[in-house]
């Protein structure tokens, strides 16, 4: 935090107001991260509600949360993001199947970012391994591609550090959007991953 403000929640408030306040023109989205106002308890989620609304309408907020759970609980999940605390869209671990997905997509006026090939070392444990011929991934993001097909609402979550996947998932969703985490301090490319992950159309 900046010399004069607290690390508490209030602090992470007026400094999220700020951050807002300056940066509101030029932000695409804002993407709070939802284990970090959890963890400071029932005045973070508080903190998280008041640093959403601080965001102008117009600039749409995406939760990270990665949900993913059976029906009815994804049915809360969904509800807490969208209904209670006013996210324009949220990320989803797609792993437990369409079941935990449907709650979402069932919302259609809001989005999903599905968890693709990430930006994690960690990628290589499941993400990449061979399925019927192609890399996890891969059916993943066919799977996404039916999802939107059906509501319209979903994107994909590709690092910024796998490059080398990045223009191969372009080309199996020319047009889904791609949430591209990474650059900087994970090593990801900003150059390349544009490159690489630029629909068509631009």
């Amino acid at each position: 935090m900046p010399q004069g403000i607290s690390r508490d929640a209030d602090g992470i408030v007026e400094f999220n107001r700020r951050l807002i306040e300056a940066t509101a023109d030029l932000a695409c989205c804002f993407k709070p991260n939802f284990p970090f106002y959890g963890a400071l308890g029932a005045r973070g989620v508080e903190a998280l509600q008041q640093t959403i609304d601080a965001v102008p309408d117009e600039v749409p907020v995406l939760l990270d949360c990665k949900m993913g759970d059976i029906g009815s609980t994804a049915e809360r999940w969904a509800h807490m993001a969208f209904a209670e605390l006013g996210a324009d869209a949220v990320v989803i671990n797609p792993y437990m199947g369409s079941d935990a997905v449907a709650p979402f997509l069932e919302c259609g006026d809001k989005g999903i970012f599905v968890l693709c090939h990430t930006s994690t070392p960690g990628a290589a444990d499941f993400e990449r391994l061979p399925v019927e011929g192609s890399p996890l991934y891969e059916h993943v993001a066919l799977k996404a591609l039916e999802w939107n097909r059906a509501h319209g609402n979903s994107g994909l979550v590709v690092g910024a550090t796998q490059a080398g996947s990045m223009a191969r998932l372009r080309q199996l969703a020319p047009h889904l959007p791609f949430l591209v985490p990474g650059v900087g301090s994970q090593g990801g490319d900003l150059e390349g991953a544009v490159n690489d992950g630029l629909c068509a159309d631009g």
